[in-house]
């Protein structure tokens, strides 16, 4: 499932994305200690005890132990058990929230494959408790330590630990049975955490969570990629770089050192397929692509020159069982003056206000038309043929993956983010208009799979809370028409939810120790 486009959650889980519109690279580093710092806590990847050798999807034992209250001198560092978890903070609204009823007790349900044909219904299932494994104990209200992915194989939730900086990876086949796996290396930020360390007490050095910026699956790994953010600190809030790892079972990860790979310019979103992995990078101020086939080696390609045109750009591409697909824009007629955008922004004497100065406002009328370029490669590509586009001063083009067979495309008016038309392909070279209710289809509204995805749109009861009965689930039938799911069973009311598309259905808690799962009935 992809990250961003395959999951939502608020409240304590979104709080660190909204902290900060800049990355302060290591602005602890400038400042001085006013005091003596503690003893740093070691950030060695190497786990504590041998993970089990069980396989994925069969079930740890573990002798049940209480959860030990955090000491404001030293971090935390029990292992992870399969125990229940330690009660988490409340919601920030306690009395707009509709409560959840208690999970059910006794021995797991059984689920199996999701079926094929065309998805009617979720039938949802709560699953009974104790049987997840146990979250670290949150330093603050707004500390994520908890992340549920989902993928072709399985799901993944990924614990991490504030008091020891520990990330370690839990498994299932079919989001019931859990096994963990081996901490996953974070060695490459051991040197900005020395910097963030400088005059923080333990207290205020554990004030970090773990991010998920993307979770992609390509041909046969998956790719992570994520960063830390912490609250506290000179400057802050304060991040680490972003940092990427490769999996070929969700167990065991491979960091992978991206200045190394991709240089001072980097890399944007990842894109991962049945195809590959895809991603735009810039080098010397100019756009380009890079593809890899396993995560671990990249390869640059080519940008179709079209994009690379004065006045024309390229945005980020996707990757799909079709190859891969580059939305962008052209420059189609170039052209200038002087009108200002608005004559009700006149001020005083006939001139243009802005900040208190009077002048003229320049208006640029260069044209530009929207364009969608299909390769096979990631380094020679065909511009595909698009029905209802025009040129228009103010256009920008968006692609988003509902699964590895299914793209949209969007065009948008970028001064008033607004869609102008939607698109859909199964092949990346065909696009089809599309007539849906969502005039506009955003990356939180798309909860992404291998081979099939749900669109959602949350819903709202007893005040402002978001639940998963008042969310409409839908998906596109083979005619591309937008279907609802009919959704029954023991259906979870929570306020903060993240969820996980996998092979047996879809995987959904709020804490990461409460879970449900929605099995796909058809019919």
């Amino acid at each position: 499932m992809e990250r961003g486009p395959g999951s939502w959650s608020g409240g304590r889980r979104g709080s660190f994305g909204l902290a900060a519109v800049a990355l302060i690279a290591l602005a602890a580093t400038a400042c001085t200690a006013t005091t003596s710092p503690s003893p740093q806590a070691s950030a060695s990847p190497s786990a504590s005890a041998t993970p089990s050798a069980s396989a994925i999807g069969s079930t740890e034992t573990a002798s049940p132990s209480p959860s030990p209250t955090p000491s404001p001198t030293a971090f935390w560092t029990p292992d992870l058990a399969l125990t229940p978890s330690p009660t988490v903070a409340p919601d920030d609204n306690p009395t707009d929230a509709t409560p959840t009823p208690p999970l059910p007790k006794g021995p797991l349900p059984s689920v199996g494959p999701v079926p094929t044909g065309n998805w009617t219904g979720i039938k949802w299932i709560a699953i009974p408790g104790g049987h997840s494994p146990a979250i670290p104990p949150y330093t603050e209200d707004y500390t994520v330590n908890d992340t549920l992915e989902g993928w072709s194989q399985g799901y993944l939730e990924l614990m991490w630990n504030p008091y020891n900086r520990t990330l370690t990876p839990w498994v299932s086949t079919d989001g019931l049975n859990w096994s963990s796996g081996s901490r996953i290396d974070i060695s490459l930020w051991s040197a900005q955490f020395k910097g963030y360390d400088q005059g923080l007490d333990a207290a205020d050095r554990a004030d970090c969570g773990f991010e998920v910026v993307q979770f992609e699956e390509g041909p046969a790994n998956l790719l992570l990629r994520g960063k830390v953010a912490c609250s506290g600190g000179c400057g802050g809030p304060w991040y680490t770089t972003e940092t990427m790892w490769s999996s070929t079972d969700a167990k065991s990860w491979t960091p992978i050192d991206m200045p190394k790979i991709f240089g001072a310019g980097g890399i944007g979103p990842i894109s991962g397929g049945s195809s590959g992995f895809v991603a735009l990078g810039a080098s010397h101020d100019k756009q380009t692509i890079w593809t890899s086939s396993d995560g671990q080696n990249w390869e640059p390609g080519a940008l179709p020159p079209a994009a690379l045109a004065t006045g024309s750009w390229a945005n980020d591409p996707a990757s799909f069982a079709g190859g891969f697909v580059l939305p962008g824009v052209v420059l189609e007629a170039k052209g200038h003056g002087f009108v200002p955008p608005n004559h009700s922004d006149y001020g005083y004497g006939g001139g243009y206000t802005d900040g208190g100065c009077v002048g003229r406002s320049p208006t640029d009328f260069s044209m530009y038309r929207a364009a969608i370029w299909w390769s096979p490669d990631g380094s020679t590509w065909t511009r595909a043929t698009l029905s209802g586009t025009t040129a228009a001063s103010s256009v920008d083009m968006e692609i988003y993956r509902i699964d590895d067979h299914t793209l949209i495309a969007q065009q948008i008016a970028s001064t008033e983010d607004r869609v102008l038309t939607s698109w859909i392909s199964t092949d990346g070279k065909s696009w089809m208009r599309l007539v849906s209710r969502f005039p506009e289809l955003l990356p939180w509204q798309l909860i992404v799979g291998r081979t099939r995805g749900f669109i959602y749109d949350y819903g709202w009861a007893g005040g402002e809370v978001s639940t998963i009965p008042a969310t409409t689930l839908s998906v596109f039938t083979p005619d591309f028409r937008m279907a609802d799911l009919k959704q029954t069973g023991d259906a979870p009311w929570i306020d903060e939810w993240q969820t996980a598309l996998g092979p047996t259905g879809l995987l959904v808690t709020e804490d990461g120790s409460q879970f449900w799962i929605g099995v796909p009935t058809a019919g």
